[in-house]
């Protein structure tokens, strides 16, 4: 079985509007506790009856890509079962792009 990877990206040394990933992941989360995993947070649960693995980056934006990298490692999950959540500084507030790569 796959395992799916849904990760806010969040950038502790920023403001809110660069968190909102991991406000997000946490909300998804429903209250979960999320435990510490390399450099990110990670909690189990489901999605609609799916388990997935919630994550939060604990790193600084530029360290992002990396820390992503390794959790994919240590899950075993691949690019195409991860789910990235962030704020884009291009968005107008409070619109959303989804993208499939």
């Amino acid at each position: 079985m796959s395992t799916h990877i849904i990760i806010g990206i969040a950038d502790p040394t920023a403001g809110t509007r660069r968190n909102v990933g991991a406000l997000a992941v946490s909300a998804l989360a429903c209250g979960a506790t999320f435990r510490a995993q390399g450099r990110v947070l990670v909690c189990g649960g489901l999605l609609e009856a799916t388990p997935v693995c919630f994550a939060k980056t604990q790193v600084p934006a530029h360290e992002t890509g990396s820390a992503v990298a390794e959790l994919l490692a240590a899950t075993g999950a691949t690019p195409r079962e991860l789910v990235l959540i962030y704020g884009d500084q291009d968005i107008p507030f409070g619109q959303m792009r989804v993208n499939e790569r």
